[in-house]
Formats: C-alpha cells, sequence, structure tokens
C-alpha cells in the first residue's frame, strides 16, 4: 500500500511541475524514514574552525549564509542585517554600509561572491541586486524583474527564489537575463501560497549548465538545465508521512502552518541543503532535536544520522557551503557549555574556547 502512495505523489509531482517531455532524467527515492537512521556513526569524522574577531565595529547577530573564498570569509549577520568580510584566520576587514543613500544596503537576504570577476552581489530589498568590489567599493545596481529572497548567479543568469513573497506569482523559481524572466519552474501549491519563510539555501549547482533546486514547501529536489530551459523533478525525499508536505493541507497563513506542524508531530520541512563530495545534505527536525539526511549520488544509497560530528553539538545553523566543506556557525556560549560537559572535544578548539567570552562573536566550524 505504501508503495503504492509513493507511485501516487509522485506522479503528482511530476504533473505539477514543468517536466520536459524529452527528459530521461530519473527521479529516485532519498530515504529520510525513521526506519533508516544510522545511530552508530557521525555524519562527518573531520573539520576545521575559523574564530571571528571581536570588536565593536563587528558584533555579530544571527549569522544567515557564509561563504568562504581563498584567504577571505563573507557573511550576512541576519536576514536585514550587514554584510562582512574578514580574513581566512577571522579577522575582521569591511561591512558594507545600510541606509538609504546610493550605494548602501536597505534590507539584505542574500549574497554572491563571483570570484571570476572579483564583485560581490547583494540581494537587496527583495528586488535589486547591488553589486561592490572586493574592498566593498560600490559599483553598480541590477534590477530584478519581480521579488526574490534568495539567489544565486551563472554567467549573466541570475538564478532566484521567491518564498511567497508575491501572492499573485504562480512560480517560486525563475532565472533573471537582463532584467527580464526567461525560464519558470516550481509551481505554487494553492494550499501553501500564504506561507511564508526564510530559507537558508535552495541552490546547489551540479554541473556548469545544471543546478538543484529544493525548497522547504516541498519533499522534492528539482534538477534544473539552464541551456534546455527545463525544470523536472530529479529526487523525491520519502519520510513515510513524517512530513507534512506528504498531507495536502490548505494554510490561510504561516501561523497555522507551524501550529499544525506542532500539534501533529510534522517535519515543516527540510533544510540546510547542500550538495558535497556528490553527496546530498539535508537537515530536518523531529520532537525538536535535528536529524541529518545524508543521500549518496554515486551509490544511491541513503543514511539518517543523529550526530552531526563527534567532539562537537548537534546543530540545525548550516550556513554554508563550497567546494572545502559545509559550514556551520556555533555560537560561543554553545561551545562553552558542550566543553563543559564533554572530554571528547577537539584540543585546539578547547584551548581556543578557554581563552573566549561568552558574549565573542560566533565560530564558524567548517565540515568535512
Amino acid at each position: 500500500m505504501k508503495g503504492v502512495l509513493y507511485l501516487v505523489i509522485l506522479l503528482l509531482f511530476m504533473n505539477a511541475c514543468d517536466f520536459h517531455k524529452d527528459s530521461s532524467f530519473p527521479i529516485e527515492i532519498i530515504d529520510a524514514s525513521l526506519n533508516n537512521i544510522k545511530e552508530e556513526v557521525s555524519v562527518f569524522a573531520d573539520y576545521s574552525f575559523i574564530r571571528l574577531e571581536t570588536l565593536d565595529t563587528c558584533l555579530l547577530e544571527n549569522i544567515v549564509k557564509v561563504d568562504i573564498q581563498g584567504d577571505a570569509v563573507y557573511l550576512l549577520s541576519s536576514y536585514g542585517g550587514k554584510i562582512y568580510k574578514f580574513t581566512g584566520e577571522g579577522r575582521y576587514v569591511w561591512q558594507l554600509k545600510q541606509g538609504n543613500g546610493p550605494g548602501e544596503l536597505i534590507f539584505a537576504t542574500d549574497f554572491f561572491i563571483d570570484s571570476l570577476n572579483h564583485s560581490v552581489y547583494v540581494l537587496d530589498n527583495y528586488r535589486e541586486l547591488k553589486v561592490y568590489s572586493f574592498d566593498g567599493e560600490y559599483m553598480r545596481t541590477e534590477p530584478l524583474p519581480t521579488l526574490a529572497f534568495l539567489f544565486t548567479k551563472k554567467e549573466d543568469s541570475f538564478l532566484c527564489f521567491d518564498p511567497n513573497l508575491k501572492k499573485k506569482s504562480n512560480f517560486n523559481f525563475f532565472v533573471s537575463q537582463n532584467g527580464k524572466i526567461v525560464m519558470e519552474g516550481l509551481r505554487k501549491r494553492d494550499g501553501n501560497r500564504n506561507v511564508g519563510y526564510m530559507p537558508s539555501n535552495v541552490f546547489a549547482f551540479y554541473s556548469d549548465d545544471s543546478v538543484y533546486v529544493q525548497h522547504m514547501l516541498s519533499d522534492t529536489i528539482y534538477f534544473c538545465s539552464l541551456s534546455d530551459k527545463h525544470v523536472c523533478p530529479a529526487y523525491f525525499i520519502k519520510t513515510d508521512g513524517l512530513s507534512v508536505n506528504t498531507y495536502d493541507i490548505d494554510f490561510p497563513d504561516s501561523r497555522s502552518f507551524y501550529q499544525i506542524c506542532r500539534e501533529k508531530n510534522y517535519v515543516s520541512g527540510l533544510a540546510g541543503f547542500s550538495l558535497y563530495n556528490n553527496k546530498i545534505y539535508l537537515t530536518m527536525s523531529h520532537e525538536g532535536l535535528p536529524l541529518y539526511v545524508i543521500h549518496d549520488i554515486d551509490t544511491g544509497n541513503s543514511g539518517v544520522f543523529t550526530s552531526l560530528c563527534a567532539g562537537l553539538p548537534n546543530s540545525f545553523h548550516c550556513v554554508g557551503r563550497n567546494t572545502s566543506g559545509i559550514i556551520y556557525c556555533y555560537t560561543m556560549e554553545e561551545l562553552m557549555e558542550y566543553a563543559s560537559q564533554s572530554t571528547f572535544i577537539n584540543k585546539d578548539l578547547k584551548n581556543m574556547i578557554k581563552k573566549s567570552k561568552t558574549e565573542d562573536n560566533p565560530v564558524l566550524i567548517v565540515f568535512k
């Protein structure tokens, strides 16, 4: 009976998206059910860390995104917060100005580091991209054709995501070139249109020409081909009814969405979407605790893990990913509390914690 249910769900997702007629991209199952929990091992076995310098000029809030490029760390302190640059050792370099003046940021929600052109693109006020040099100097503004919360860049294309900012829009995903929409995908479900949320990441490049897209209100990971301009489902995340997305529920607003998730003990969606070493990484919350879902693209094997890394506390706070690893953010208070109770913590990390204060800036952990 469950097999029939999954087949029906897959068919519904195929009909709901822009499925290319000639696409032979197979739909695979990622088993994120509680029956697939691997309690004997952790997700990661190795990591490095960056202690961010604490100064009056760079007191950080709740970091929401980090990108490490060479010997530079770029971060967004919070949604609507500031863009900062630190060195690879964690020393403060600069921050972009906030305000209503020329080149100043109003409400930043995402950024992209264009290492080829030595530029920092910042999505500001949901509707335009402000471009800065690596020295933090304002260069220009590029408008978007409609509202977006997250974006990434490929050559002259901007891949954008709308988490229901614009209620009348029929799609969550669009590609912009020269200020015009050239491609759309991920049709919105009518019952979810009024559920607003702030996703941490939805994009993962699979190749130079293609990208995976995954968001909280869907248990499907989509494959997007930029050259062919089509979107199709690539993976279905099977939770055995654990995810709220399994059910066809109409939500009048965000409050009712989260209320039903709490009352029914549903997973409100999977987050922390990352692609690293040809593995897909996702995080879901079950009974207030994080579960880490890993899918190996090469072997097709999936697993659900209860431990992120031996010698560190579990965390939901995934803030970035690149070729070096997956980046999490820990407050100094979290690390101090854990170090006081655990004897397995890394020696260098423990020595750093001993020299720190509770109110110091967060620490970035790069898992490998």
